[in-house]
């Protein structure tokens, strides 16, 4: 995926097993998002999280990518290609950091993502969000993604797969 194209303000690459610290300061300045999971961020469930594939995926189908400005994880988003059918994507999990949060940028860089995978050939873009979580309910609304009436529990909680149809 052509991930240097989605910002001209922030690069953009993809995140490894070196950027956890990094990835855990982000995702402790989330603090509700994993309340909604009834779970903290740590070092190992972030390493986990970087790894892991919906089945029948190969690590070459998985992008955890990040926004750095000035060399700080500003955002991180995990992203599965051409699953669950070939024409679509999965967005796993999309992480602002606190401080920039209320800016519009959320939506800002998750829309540069949505145009890069139409690009891509991309037709429908899914993704899971926690049931019970109307911050993240809102803002994926905001983005134009409907429930597919969809949903899985998990251990914990429940999530809701919404959907948005591309151009």
């Amino acid at each position: 995926l052509p991930l240097v194209a989605l910002s001209g303000e922030f690069a953009v690459r993809e995140l490894t097993v070196s950027d956890i610290p990094q990835m855990l300061r982000l995702a402790k300045s989330n603090p509700q998002y994993y309340e909604h999971m009834r779970m903290q961020p740590d070092a190992d469930n972030l390493a986990e999280s970087l790894l892991a594939l919906p089945p029948g995926r190969t690590p070459a189908d998985k992008h955890f990518f990040g926004w750095f400005c000035g060399g700080r994880l500003v955002a991180m988003m995990d992203l599965i290609w051409r699953h669950p059918r070939k024409e679509m994507a999965f967005i796993g999990w999309f992480i602002l950091d606190a401080d920039y949060k209320g800016k519009g940028l959320g939506k800002r860089l998750a829309t540069d993502v949505l145009h890069m995978l139409g690009s891509q050939g991309v037709r429908e873009v899914r993704l899971g969000r926690i049931a019970g979580n109307p911050q993240s309910e809102g803002f994926w609304r905001a983005c134009g993604f409907q429930d597919t009436g969809l949903s899985y529990d998990t251990d914990g909680y429940t999530v809701v797969v919404m959907s948005k149809m591309l151009a």
